[in-house]
């Protein structure tokens, strides 16, 4: 019998609105990052 490739055999998983909210956040997170970076560069 082999582990769930989503959770590792820990029965945990993210809820997909939580899997959303995680992405969205993530990306704006780095776009904001990636906006500092190129202000600073001036």
């Amino acid at each position: 019998m082999t582990t769930c490739r989503r959770c590792g055999g820990s029965r945990l998983r993210l809820r997909i609105g939580r899997r959303v909210y995680n992405a969205f956040h993530n990306a704006n997170a780095e776009a904001a990052r990636a906006a500092r970076a190129k202000d600073g560069a001036r």
